[in-house]
């Protein structure tokens, strides 16, 4: 799947889920509502500085707006390989990855210093 239209659905059904206006998240996010606009129908081409803002203005985990439909479908699914985790990064100490069904959490530190 084209990764630009990909975030742009994504970006796009969280901003309804949370019944935002395209106006209202303009003026959460400090984005053009004519960006916002190419970005939803996958016209824009966003980089990662911008899928994070985005995701920080939705509430949401960047990872939210890179997932496919078919791994959405199995975020809940404990016997999918990687459907009952949801990982937590925090890329200048460690990475915490904690379990949908028993809030296990697990963490890893990052390679960065």
């Amino acid at each position: 799947m084209d990764m630009r239209r990909l975030v742009g659905q994504n970006v796009k059904r969280i901003r309804l889920e949370k019944s935002l206006t395209q106006e209202e998240f303009c003026n959460i996010s400090g984005f053009s509502q004519q960006y916002l606009s190419g970005l939803e129908n996958g016209r824009r081409n966003p980089t990662v500085v911008t899928v994070y803002e985005l995701a920080k203005a939705l509430g949401v985990s960047h990872i939210d707006l890179l997932q496919t439909p078919s791994s959405l479908k199995n975020a809940g699914n404990p016997s999918h390989p990687l459907g009952g985790w949801r990982a937590i990064i925090d890329y200048d100490r460690f990475c915490t990855v904690t379990s949908k069904v028993s809030g296990r959490r697990q963490s890893v530190p990052t390679a960065h210093p």
